[in-house]
């Protein structure tokens, strides 16, 4: 991405809790402040799930149905992970139109 710029957040905003400092849409926040990187990818009947640190690389690959049961089976095991942060995750997926929209 030539030429895209990126701010990084540096300490507490003024009135912003952590969580809703890293989440707040008008900041724009480095890829290295976040410490998992979540890839799914869909398909109409499988959701298969890659956890990704730079300290660990790949440190939870599954694949669950792609329904409301599998995605929280798998929320479940990204929660145990160990320094699991849920504010320092980036998730990436594919645009698969119906197929992803209760994701």
């Amino acid at each position: 991405m030539a030429g895209a710029r990126v701010n990084r957040v540096r300490g507490p905003q003024k009135g912003l809790s952590k969580s809703e400092e890293l989440t707040t849409p008008s900041k724009l926040i480095s890829i290295m402040d976040f410490y998992h990187f979540v890839g799914i990818d869909i398909s109409k009947d499988t959701l298969d799930w890659a956890v990704y640190t730079q300290q660990q690389g790949i440190s939870l690959s599954i694949q669950t149905d792609n329904t409301l049961k599998g995605i929280k089976s798998a929320l479940t095991q990204l929660k145990a992970l160990p320094d699991w942060n849920s504010t320092l995750v980036v998730y990436s997926m594919e645009h698969t139109g119906i197929y992803n929209a209760h994701l």
